[in-house]
């Protein structure tokens, strides 16, 4: 595979299952090229399906920090219906066993570098 040569990458089952999450992410996203797209469908609330569950802020921080937009980012059930829940707020959800939706567009090629959690560059920002 050739880095940044993709207009799609799709993801619908794996991140979840790969150890190092990090590298899985960044070796993903990096075949995507300028103005394309990646998509992701990972559980967010199933026990024990991988190793593990990722919340919608995982894609916002990480997409939205590293040169890409989000364009959707949901949660839907096996019944097909979605859910619009906050990106990166903190929300409750029990109801059943859903996965995380994502869709990011790469908008500048950039280096990828760890992001910090919406919540706490927030709360840094209130304080300064």
């Amino acid at each position: 595979a050739v880095f940044g040569s993709y207009d799609v990458v799709l993801d619908v089952g794996t991140l979840e299952h790969v150890i190092n999450i990090w590298q899985a992410a960044v070796n993903m996203a990096g075949l995507v090229k300028l103005g394309g797209f990646i998509i992701h469908e990972n559980p967010f609330n199933q026990g024990n399906h991988g190793l593990y569950n990722l919340n919608p802020t995982f894609y916002c921080d990480f997409y939205g920090q590293n040169g890409f937009e989000i364009v959707d980012c949901r949660l839907v059930g096996r019944d097909g219906a979605s859910r619009d829940v906050p990106r990166t707020a903190r929300f409750k959800f029990v109801e059943q066993e859903v996965n995380c939706f994502a869709v990011a567009k790469r908008v500048e090629l950039k280096e990828f570098s760890y992001p910090q959690q919406t919540k706490y560059k927030l709360a840094a920002a209130a304080r300064a």
